[in-house]
């Protein structure tokens, strides 16, 4: 099964590519947008807070459907066969948003903010500057599960993506499933050549080949947020 992957060569490959760089610039600018939106929930003198807060709060209720989506991302934004059309629709996650602003209630407290302004701190550089670094468990935990979430997406790329040379991993790797299935399903009335083929198929073994293929770089990256995700998850409990 591996060799079988290994002869691919240049498709996994550029599917490694694609993906890793889908990964990081939309881990970085849907984590940039969560940090905004929560950032602005989360303070008591901003007077539409409770518009927006209700706003991101609804689209977790109701969707506007799959036929109007696709609309809107292909027809008026343009979003076919390009990177934007794999990362766009994931930037904004109301679900992480909620997630922020209450890391932001509980760990950062007002009278900072009010200090920082005093000082004639600006908002960004407050943000950026104070807040951020006391944010960093929230922040790391956000960015490991946008990256997990854009990483392991293929629905997306199977509704805007045509051009091969710019499909992701994941995308490849469930169609070359899905056409082994098919071959081996379909071998008896092809002809004998495609029973040849379709015997010699690693159909079992590719599926744990492609779990390893597609987890392997997330389980690399983890190291690296582990020691905020607990600070994150252990921020606020009792300590004796």
């Amino acid at each position: 099964a591996y060799r079988y992957v290994v002869n691919l060569g240049e498709l996994i490959l550029r599917a490694y590519g694609n993906s890793i760089f889908i990964t990081v610039v939309g881990t970085i600018l849907s984590v940039l947008i969560c940090v905004l939106y929560s950032y602005a929930l989360f303070r008591p003198d901003y007077k539409w807070r409770g518009f927006f807060n209700f706003l991101s709060f609804f689209t977790m209720l109701f969707g506007g459907g799959l036929a109007p989506t696709y609309f809107v991302c292909k027809q008026m934004l343009g979003l076919s066969d390009n990177y934007p059309a794999m990362i766009v629709p994931l930037l904004f996650n109301p679900f992480n948003i909620i997630i922020m602003r209450t890391f932001f209630k509980t760990s950062v407290p007002t009278e900072l903010i009010e200090a920082a302004a005093i000082d004639g701190s600006g908002e960004y550089n407050t943000l950026f500057r104070i807040i951020t670094p006391i944010a960093k468990p929230g922040i790391a935990t956000i960015a490991l599960m946008n990256a997990i979430a854009i990483w392991n997406e293929w629905y997306i790329p199977m509704l805007y993506i045509r051009e091969s040379k710019l499909y992701p991993l994941q995308y490849v790797l469930i169609r070359m499933q899905n056409d082994i299935d098919f071959l081996v399903k379909n071998a008896s009335s092809l002809g004998v050549e495609a029973q040849r083929i379709a015997a010699n198929l690693p159909k079992d073994s590719l599926r744990m080949v492609l779990v390893v293929l597609v987890v392997l770089p997330i389980a690399c990256a983890y190291p690296f947020f582990q020691r905020y995700i607990i600070s994150g998850l252990t921020i606020g409990s009792v300590k004796g």
